[in-house]
């Protein structure tokens, strides 16, 4: 059960929705989409977007944790690294994840202040070294104060990938000599920008 005023001398627990981790094409406008919204309507909204392909929910998790008590979520994989030390490969496995820690605080029992850290680990094999990915992290750190059941959405966890493209006309383009003059080439940018919605709820005490 969500919602509901708490006695302050009460310890309270809350949840933690998130009705996604989701991936957005660049422009993507939201600012309407999280002004005092249900969680809901919000979802309906989300799927609604991810129907026509504008966006790809990642995952739905939900935590509950205790005032003032730090909640943890991790997702992601252990990606193989190769090292050669005097001629013998080794093989270690290092985090590739994103990672989100919200600790909340109950004011008046009914207003939260959330410390929201999120931590994104990225895989680059355009610069690798010994034939192993490099790792770009990412940090955010951030405070919001909600009301019970409000949404909020953390941002900026944004990637870009350029890849050569190359495009003719089919059989004229495989002709020696002379195909280049057939084909065309070019540089393809893809913009992706993961998006967190967080919407807290305070859970009632237990009935005696």
């Amino acid at each position: 059960t969500t919602g509901g005023v708490f006695d302050t001398s009460v310890v309270p627990e809350m949840a933690l929705t998130l009705p996604g981790s989701i991936t957005a094409s660049e422009g993507l406008n939201i600012g309407a989409m999280i002004q005092r919204a249900g969680s809901n309507v919000l979802a309906v909204q989300l799927s609604a977007l991810q129907n026509n392909g504008e966006l790809k929910i990642l995952s739905s998790p939900s935590i509950t944790t205790l005032d003032n008590q730090t909640a943890t979520i991790e997702s992601g994989k252990e990606v193989p690294f190769q090292t050669v030390q005097q001629g013998e490969v080794n093989v270690e496995f290092k985090k590739a994840v994103l990672s989100l820690k919200v600790t909340p605080h109950v004011i008046d029992g009914k207003i939260l202040k959330l410390n929201i850290l999120t931590h994104k680990d990225e895989l680059d094999f355009t610069n690798n070294v010994a034939g192993n990915p490099t790792i770009i992290t990412k940090n955010a750190e951030t405070n919001v104060v909600l009301f019970d059941g409000q949404t909020t959405v953390i941002g900026g966890l944004n990637k870009e990938s350029l890849s050569d493209s190359e495009s003719g006309i089919p059989i004229l383009s495989d002709i020696p000599l002379i195909g280049h003059l057939f084909k065309r080439t070019g540089n393809k940018s893809d913009k992706e920008e993961i998006l967190i919605f967080i919407t807290p709820h305070l859970l009632k005490e237990p009935q005696p």
